[in-house]
């Protein structure tokens, strides 16, 4: 399949100290954290997912297809906002709802402590072949930060710093276009002609966490940093080209970069990306000839029809991938993200009458030097406590139980972990035992509804 698109600029922002000769602008508002400088993304620091109007039935499933998932992380969503950069028509609520429930894989993959917002804009100014156009709505630098000189996105510095360095403003704008034949169901069976929303979404919510970055070609010199910057963005930081020479060791505004930007044969080399794609760089995106937007900020074609499908430059009709897959996902933990420990793996359900109930039994609570006795319980305001029956330890931090969800209420209910009082713990000179009950308390489940 072929893939293409246009991407990042930064914009004017009003109200805004321009800092002479530090290619730097601080909003007025300023950052909550001092020395942090940061600068609006505008329409350049949006990275385009193409449409490729072909027809290509491929699936790859969400990392949850069971009754219970578990939610480390909290994404919010402003729908058409004022910081929209094109007009905007009103959101359908089927598009809502497939939004949402792109939002809550990621809920599942990253854990973070500070909330993503997302500036979501239906509208009809995209070109026709472009489905979404995402980035962060600001980027920030600070020595203190784990590479100095670099350009962060914004909600990877929230976490960083544990903070929302600009609490007024959104960490994620994204643009969707409202003209295309989209399949807004969840279930990843679009037809034909029909472009999965719930993919581009989960694509687009990718480039605004980081997945991408700041190098371009133009008249055949490539450059980093943008115009308006010396500093390279953090993903930048990890790029290549085929004999492991960093790609930020040419000289930035030369035609030898430019070369290797259009080399078809650069790679992010980082140690959680290069794991996942089987201990070697996964390549990046570099047609011979530079496209704005689609060059080196997507995976290369040869992902195409794999697990980490999802971030490749283009989607075909009747293609569904609702997982980013492990190589997009080590791509961003190198670039300073922590992902979830493993999700429950629910491995049977016995059904009940109705949606969330039965009999489920789940694996892989994360804890922390699980002894035998440990129990279960869900927890939820309001709610009769669940406790984990047939419970079985395989230490250090796995649980096995059975849930009994019969008439369970749907949302969100607490993991309730607790070791026995009786603790042993080995020190140099000997044993001590610990007479305290440890108690861990693990961030929500979320019961759903599935058909």
């Amino acid at each position: 399949m072929s893939r293409s698109l246009p991407s990042r600029v930064v914009g004017t922002l009003l109200g805004v100290l321009l800092i002479l000769n530090t290619a730097v602008i601080t909003a007025d508002k300023g950052p909550a954290v001092p020395g942090a400088q940061m600068r609006r993304s505008g329409r350049d620091g949006l990275v385009v997912l193409r449409h490729d109007d072909t027809y290509f039935p491929f699936h790859v499933p969400a990392p949850e297809r069971g009754q219970v998932s578990v939610q480390t992380a909290n994404i919010d969503v402003n729908w058409n906002p004022a910081s929209c950069l094109y007009s905007t028509t009103p959101w359908p609520a089927n598009a809502q709802s497939a939004f949402s429930y792109a939002v809550s894989i990621w809920e599942t993959l990253l854990d973070a402590s500070q909330t993503v917002v997302i500036d979501a804009c239906w509208t009809p100014d995209l070109a026709p072949d472009e489905l979404g156009a995402a980035g962060p709505t600001f980027i920030y630098h600070d020595p203190s930060l784990p590479f100095a000189e670099t350009w962060y996105p914004a909600a990877l510095a929230n976490e960083f710093y544990g903070a929302d360095l600009s609490p007024r403003e959104a960490e994620v704008l994204a643009h969707f276009n409202s003209g295309i034949s989209w399949y807004l169901g969840t279930d990843g069976s679009p037809g034909a002609s029909q472009v999965d929303f719930a993919t581009v979404v989960l694509h687009e919510v990718c480039h605004g966490l980081g997945f991408g970055g700041s190098m371009t070609v133009d008249g055949g010199l490539g450059s980093w940093g943008w115009d308006w910057s010396p500093y390279p963005a953090v993903y930048d930081r990890f790029t290549e080209n085929a004999a492991s020479q960093p790609l930020l060791d040419f000289e930035n505004g030369s035609t030898a970069l430019g070369t290797q930007l259009t080399s078809q044969d650069i790679f992010f080399s980082g140690a959680q990306a290069n794991a996942a794609n089987g201990g070697t760089p996964p390549e990046l995106y570099a047609p011979s000839s530079w496209q704005q937007g689609s060059s080196y900020s997507h995976l290369d074609e040869s992902f195409n029809g794999t697990p980490n499908a999802l971030m490749t430059y283009s989607l075909a009709n009747a293609e569904s991938v609702h997982y980013p897959g492990p190589v997009a996902l080590g791509m961003l933990e190198d670039m300073g993200w922590t992902a979830a420990d493993p999700a429950p793996t629910v491995t049977s359900i016995t059904p009940g009458s109705a949606m969330n109930t039965g009999t489920v039994h789940v694996t892989n609570l994360a804890g922390t030097n699980l002894l035998p006795g440990a129990s279960v319980l869900l927890t939820k305001s309001g709610e009769t406590p669940i406790p984990g029956d047939s419970v079985v330890v395989v230490p250090p931090n796995q649980i096995t139980c059975d849930l009994d969800l019969s008439g369970a209420a749907t949302g969100l209910w607490n993991v309730k972990v607790t070791n026995p009082d009786a603790q042993w713990g080995e020190l140099a000179n000997g044993f001590v035992i610990m007479d305290e009950t440890w108690t861990k308390t693990f961030l929500p489940l979320v019961l759903r509804n599935h058909p």
